[in-house]
């Protein structure tokens, strides 16, 4: 049926900023001011078997709905129901009862539940919840929750209601077939996430995970990216590599694609020959407005996980005796710059630009 509104001063009386009104043959509604609608009540069996729903009236927080068989029935003879409307809750966070799941044999099965709170903190009563899967090769997830495996490796389940979400992690952690599975067959690092954190695991034999086994993480070009012993790899140029995972006589690869808009080296002011006393300041800069220069002091080459270059770089008392090396760099150009003990800081002693074929 088509939609009945009912005006007046009865929205405000409720909740600020919302107004009701009924479908005819399902039930009352509410819409915000925002634009997001709501279903607050539903016809029962009963009321449906009685008619449509004809007109609202309200008392206090309390609305009241007549239910009639044909739009000539007088409304002292409809179906009078009532529904309290109860204040509206917005998720604002969801706790789910575990965070993380380790399937070990075939056949298992783990329902995941949740609570959703208000900004508030206060507990939404029979929140809508949805659930899914990032890989349902390795779990899936049914509409209430239950998550069952399928084959080895590394998912996500996540679990949302309206705007936020939270999430799962999930390993399965047997196989028919023995070998190294990772979390990922690709990787892709950009200026906003220039980390990953790569996952194994063994399979041996017996169809089950090896958790003694100890994986040998190694990038294939380092000068595009690094990795760690624990398998976070880190972005350093453009270009693509592989990291590659072994144990005994198993190995795997995960390709890696890194890609920034190259920049003009920084540049550094003072330069030539400028005396630098105690407390005298270095600052960076580069020919992109906005642009993020990343930077070191220790000599060591800078990544895209060194410090962010935010404001000046200030000569300390024992810079004045030893030598300082400031390294900077903007995306995948390279400047190097040098403070001597001398107080002179000479400027650009290298300057590269790292290959990118």
């Amino acid at each position: 049926g088509g939609y009945g509104w009912w005006e007046g001063n009865y929205a405000q009386a409720v909740a600020v900023g919302e107004r009701f009104y009924y479908s005819t043959c399902d039930g009352i509604y509410s819409m915000t001011t925002e634009g997001k609608q709501r279903k607050v009540y539903g016809l029962s069996e009963n009321e449906q078997a009685k008619g449509y729903i004809y007109g609202l009236s309200t008392q206090d927080n309390v609305i009241r709905y007549w239910v009639v068989t044909g739009p000539d029935q007088a409304l002292d003879k409809a179906y009078v129901g009532s529904y309290t409307v109860k204040t509206v809750q917005i998720p604002a966070e969801i706790r789910l009862d575990r965070d993380e799941v380790i399937f070990t044999e075939a056949g298992q099965s783990v329902k995941l539940s949740a609570v959703v709170k208000d900004k508030e903190g206060e507990l939404i009563d029979e929140p809508e919840l949805s659930f899914s899967s990032t890989n349902e090769k390795v779990v899936t997830v049914d509409k209430d929750g239950k998550l069952v495996p399928v084959n080895a490796g590394f998912a996500r389940v996540v679990v949302s209601c309206e705007d936020v979400s939270a999430v799962c992690r999930v390993k399965v952690a047997f196989s028919d077939h023995a070998g190294i599975v990772l979390s990922a067959e690709a990787l892709q690092l950009r200026s906003e996430q220039p980390e990953a954190q790569l996952e194994g695991m063994l399979i041996g034999e017996d169809g089950k995970e090896d958790t003694s086994a100890v994986l040998l993480f190694v990038s294939e070009d380092e000068n595009v990216a690094t990795v760690s012993a624990e398998g976070l790899v880190t972005a350093v140029y453009d270009g693509d590599t592989f990291i590659s995972v072994s144990c005994d006589e198993f190995m795997e690869k995960c390709s890696v694609n890194v890609e920034f808009t190259i920049l003009s080296p920084p540049t550094a002011d003072p330069l030539d020959n400028t005396e630098l006393l105690y407390a005298d300041s270095i600052r960076l800069s580069t020919d992109k407005e906005g642009a993020e220069i990343r930077y070191t002091t220790d000599g060591s080459e800078p990544t895209v996980a060194s410090d962010v270059y935010g404001s000046p770089i200030i000569i300390g008392e024992e810079d004045l005796d030893k030598e300082k090396v400031i390294k900077a760099f903007a995306s995948a150009s390279l400047s190097i710059l040098c403070i001597f003990g001398s107080r002179t800081l000479l400027g650009y002693i290298e300057h590269t630009s790292r290959n990118m074929m």
